[in-house]
């Protein structure tokens, strides 16, 4: 199964309703985006931003490149914050073979991506490729922090991840080992959900 496709194919069709979650996870985006301590002029790469939920949460004096797999999600995303103060450029990107030069950003999103991508760990590295020397890292999502996965998981985890998310990958052997971890808080449904900041070292 081609699950690039598949991706592009199921939040276009997520991208009318996609915004009912909005309530659920406003205040863990804001809980992400604080962590990583945003500073003006600051060059920032949003990664699978869907329908632009982040952008509320972002400061106005910094740069922001947002992408996303699903063009009906960027176009949506672009059409409700054009009033946004910030200095927002739009463009339709794959998360596991992004355009952009290496040590581009200051800074990197990740909300809500890590676990649905088809290939966590070259999103990673393609992160930090593009990351600068020293630059921030802000991934919101759910994550195991058991080391192996417990019989629900793996019982709902094939249903689940067609429709929506894979629930089983550990978040510890996806990240580059250079990355320190300065902030790791639950964030919705105790620790289900998780806001975890990296800096690049």
């Amino acid at each position: 199964m081609n699950w690039t496709k598949w991706n592009r194919i199921r939040y276009s069709i997520y991208t009318p309703i996609y915004n009912v979650v909005k309530p659920l996870f406003d205040q863990a985006r804001k809980t992400s985006i604080e962590q990583i301590d945003l500073k003006p002029q600051e060059k920032v790469l949003i990664v699978g931003g869907g329908t632009g939920l982040d952008i509320p949460h972002l400061p106005e004096d910094i740069q922001v490149v947002f992408t996303d797999l699903t063009p009906a999600m960027v176009h949506k995303a672009q059409a409700n914050h054009l009033k946004h103060g910030a200095n927002i450029t739009y463009q339709v990107e794959d998360g596991a073979d992004l355009s952009f030069d290496d040590s581009q950003f200051d800074a990197v999103i990740l909300h809500l991506i890590v676990a649905v991508i088809p290939n966590p760990s070259a999103c990673l590295n393609e992160v930090d490729r593009v990351l600068k020397p020293g630059g921030k890292i802000a991934i919101m999502d759910k994550f195991r922090e058991s080391a192996k996965p417990g019989i629900l998981r793996r019982v709902l985890n094939p249903m689940v991840r067609l429709l929506f998310t894979d629930l089983n990958r550990k978040i510890e052997e996806l990240t580059p080992p250079h990355w320190e971890k300065t902030h790791d808080v639950g964030v919705v449904g105790g620790r289900l959900f998780r806001a975890i900041s990296y800096k690049k070292s």
